[in-house]
């Protein structure tokens, strides 16, 4: 049996008029051709008697991506062609980096990472970083470290009664501003968050040496104890850790800079004991590595980052400086490697 095919619609009113008796009768026909498709489709499909049960679907034909027996849906095409023809094709898939890290450990956020919450907050009992050295040096607080201890607090409520202000011992931005400080260092200091310096294109060796590049930035900064700020501010080892690992995507969350300033947060441990860095032996330790020291109780206090040929980059009390890898004062067996 022939095809009918529908003629182009007539501009004319008796043009209209015979095709619509030209349809009359197609469809008188439509019954003759029917038939044999309902054969070809097969006996019609029960519902399921689950709601939202699928009804399965055929396999499709080797090499086509289409169900056996049946064209591409003309939609498809017709939206294919229109993309086609301004230009537009499919969307092209996200590049995959050239490097990620493997397994389960940290990866590699080439778009970057959140920006730090929590900036901007009061010094109480036990906290450190750059805000705690700043106040202390401006009240003369005389202590090793510069934490808010009992005399930090009993200076601070000695300077809020000298300025009519409530004499709690907390430094709240009302004291940070009457002490001098300007009003954007109350949320940017103890806040910073290195740039991020690698791309998808760069190779694990490249990370590595942009890993270095960012603890060799700190060379001559100020030692902060609690500290993990930008080189010209200021930070601790463990803080230098932290940027290092902002700058390559890998996010150090719980470690991040606020949550290093505040009381009771021996990132330096914590970093060593986490499972998702790789641990090698001492032995094997290459350049990006960290490398750990504990004190005569085996409690770790100090980490470094290894440069190769026994060199380490280092933050201690008199500044950032690259000193030599003391193997006989306190060197753990196991270092750290970020990007494994």
């Amino acid at each position: 049996m022939g095809v009918h095919t529908m003629p182009a619609w007539p501009r004319c009113r008796w043009g209209r008029a015979v095709a619509a008796l030209v349809i009359a009768g197609f469809a008188a026909g439509v019954g003759t051709f029917v038939a044999p498709l309902r054969a070809f489709a097969g006996p019609p499909v029960k519902a399921s008697a689950h709601v939202g049960a699928s009804t399965p679907i055929k396999a499709s034909a080797p090499g086509t991506g289409k169900a056996p027996g049946l064209g591409e849906p003309r939609g498809v095409a017709e939206a294919t062609a229109l993309g086609e023809a301004h230009g537009l094709g499919e969307a092209p898939a996200e590049s995959s980096p050239k490097y990620q890290t493997p397994e389960n450990y940290r990866k590699i956020s080439y778009s970057g990472l959140p920006k730090e919450k929590g900036c901007g907050f009061d010094l109480t009992a036990g906290m450190s970083g750059l805000k705690t050295a700043m106040v202390a040096d401006k009240l003369r607080v005389a202590q090793k470290y510069q934490t808010v201890s009992p005399l930090f607090i009993t200076k601070v409520k000695e300077f809020q009664r000298g300025h009519q202000l409530p004499a709690t011992g907390t430094v709240d931005l009302r004291t940070w501003l009457t002490l001098g400080f300007p009003e954007y260092s109350w949320t940017d200091f103890d806040c910073y968050q290195h740039k991020l310096v690698v791309t998808k294109t760069m190779s694990r060796e490249q990370i590595v040496e942009a890993f270095v590049n960012v603890a060799l930035e700190y060379q001559g900064s100020k030692y902060i104890w609690g500290g993990a700020n930008s080189p010209s501010q200021g930070a601790d080892c463990s803080g230098l850790v932290i940027q290092m690992l902002y700058a390559v995507g890998i996010n150090p969350a719980p470690y991040t800079v606020v949550g290093h300033s505040l009381p009771n947060g021996p990132t330096t441990r914590r970093i060593y004991a986490d499972p998702s860095f790789k641990h090698v032996p001492i032995a094997q330790v290459a350049r990006g590595d960290l490398v750990f020291y504990a004190d005569t109780g085996g409690k770790i206090t100090h980490v470094g980052v290894y440069l190769g040929n026994n060199k380490i980059m280092e933050l201690v009390a008199g500044g950032g400086r690259i000193a030599n890898l003391r193997y006989r004062t306190g060197l753990v067996a196991e270092a750290v490697r970020p990007i494994p």
